[in-house]
Parts: structure tokens; sequence; C-alpha cells
């Protein structure tokens, strides 16, 4: 019988989720209704309420979605010896995943939901840079400040340059902005050498 609800909890949020994820390629999030929504999903208001207490608390849930869909293929903190091919590969991701599903982005970016997306995107990114820097301090390598100074920095200057370059109407293009990004990066001395 538990078996049954889950099913159909998981049902509900899954025709919701497509369902919103149509209404964003059409319009900002501002602009969508519950019952736009529902209709759109095919679920009562009344169910829709029944998990969600607003749009607000949907919406959250559906990036928590998003992330965990953008967080597959993330590089994993052993792969490189290096963090700055670590990050590298991180950007290239974000910034595929981004062009993957440009629409639904640029008007996230372009609504008042734009730092609930931002911020929970960017905490599984932070948790990984922290375990690399972790990794990397076990391996004797010194940085200038801690993980999650690090990690936040890096990751915080990726969401906001990523965020810049869609709101300018990504005048130049993906590769353009990933070299320009690396190459901040790469000028970047941190004195990441093995403790001798």
């Amino acid at each position: 019988m538990e078996q049954k609800i889950d099913f159909r909890i998981q049902k509900t949020h899954m025709a919701l989720s497509k369902a919103f994820h149509e209404l964003l390629q059409e319009k900002r999030f501002e602009d969508i209704t519950v019952s736009e929504l529902c209709e759109r999903a095919m679920v009562r208001r009344a169910t829709f309420y029944k998990h969600f207490a607003d749009k607000n608390e949907f919406f959250e849930f559906f990036i928590r979605q998003v992330q965990e869909d953008m967080n597959q293929g993330l590089p994993k903190a052993d792969d490189t010896d290096d963090f700055k091919r670590f990050y590298a590969r991180m950007v290239c991701h974000v910034l595929n995943y981004m062009e993957d599903n440009e629409k639904m982005v640029k008007l996230i970016l372009k609504s008042s939901m734009q730092l609930t997306l931002v911020e929970i995107l960017s905490e599984q990114l932070i948790q990984d840079c922290i375990t690399k820097i972790k990794l990397d301090r076990e391996k004797g390598i010194q940085y200038p400040a801690s993980p999650n100074t690090m990690a936040s920095f890096y990751v915080g200057a990726l969401m906001f340059t990523i965020r810049f370059w869609y709101l300018s109407d990504k005048r130049m293009t993906k590769e353009e902005i990933q070299k320009e990004i690396q190459a901040i990066v790469d000028s970047i001395n941190h004195d990441c050498t093995a403790a001798e």
C-alpha cells in the first residue's frame, strides 16, 4: 500500500516538473500561475497544495531536480591531479548543461528567482571543490585559503560570470567564455605546490 502512495506522489511531481519546464520555455517564472501549472500537468490545485505551500516552494523543489540532473557527469574530485584542470572540466560541464537548457535558464535568470537558482546550483559545485581541495591538501599541496573560501570564490565567480554571459545575450561563444574563464584561472598564482 505504501509503495502505491510513493508512486502516485512521484508521478504527480514528475507531471508538475514536466509542465513547469515546458512553461519556463514560454514565459518568466513570475508570469506562471499555479492554476496554469496544474492545468498543464493535469493535476488538481488541491493536490498541488497538498505537496507544496506555494509556487516558490515548488520552484525550489524543481531547481533541486535540475541540480541533480546537472550533477550527473560532473568531474569527480579524484579524477584529476590539478585543481585548475578539475575546475576547467567543471566549467565545461556547467556551460554545456546551461546551453542544453538555454531557454529555461535564460528565463529564470531574468526572473526574481535568479538568486535561488544560483544558490541551489552552486551547492554541489562548492562541495565538489571543497572535496578536491581537501584531497590535494592530503597530498601535501598548499592553498592560500581554506577549502570553503577557495570553493566559494571559484564557484561564485563561475556562476555570476555565466549569469553575466547569459544576460548579455551570449555575445561570446561558449568556447570563448570558457577560454576567458580558464585564462583568468591560469593567471592566478595560488602557489599550489606540494609541501617539501
